[in-house]
């Protein structure tokens, strides 16, 4: 069992793209949260 709540898991993968640049992710979670 992951300790990291499924929809922070889903809110990741939806902010990072194809790419999976992890900037963009951050960028987006900080508009998010």
């Amino acid at each position: 069992m992951n300790v990291i709540p499924a929809p922070f898991v889903y809110m990741v993968i939806y902010c990072t793209d194809s790419l999976g640049h992890v900037n963009i992710a951050i960028v987006c979670l900080r508009r998010h949260l």
